[in-house]
């Protein structure tokens, strides 16, 4: 019998493990910043907020932050605009073309321990009822 190299053994064996692999439907399309299947946008003990108004120059650029409503801290405040003013940019729908002028709104949610935790159960609980989802299409 002549002896099999062991990339034709390896080959053989991912063959095995591939084959019985359970079938999941492709991932969804996801789009940022939308919620996960599981995830709840009701706000929770812990979590910290906060609605920002940018100014958007003719080049797509901030030039003035305001924060409205929120429950974040003046440092945290001040830190938000300063990094938005620096790095914000609205993308131009065509090159060479002036950004749409005027003042956007962006919500700022950073999630509490609370909500961490139940986010977590519930991320649990979806893929036991959910067994055809890959876990592997949600981060």
């Amino acid at each position: 019998m002549k002896p099999r190299s062991m990339s034709t053994v390896r080959l053989a064996c991912f063959s095995l493990i591939f084959a019985f692999q359970p079938a999941y439907a492709a991932c969804p399309d996801l789009k940022p910043g939308a919620l996960y299947p599981w995830q709840t946008s009701e706000i929770m003990t812990g979590d910290q907020w906060a609605d920002v108004y940018l100014d958007i120059d003719e080049r797509g650029r901030a030039d003035n932050c305001r924060i409205g409503k929120n429950n974040v801290s003046v440092d945290m405040q001040a830190m938000m605009c300063r990094t938005l003013m620096r790095e914000y940019t609205e993308n131009p729908k065509a090159i060479n073309t002036p950004a749409e002028q005027g003042t956007i709104k962006r919500h700022f949610f950073l999630a509490g321990r609370t909500h961490r935790k139940a986010d977590e159960m519930a991320r649990k609980q979806y893929f036991a009822t959910h067994p055809d989802e890959s876990q592997g299409c949600y981060p």
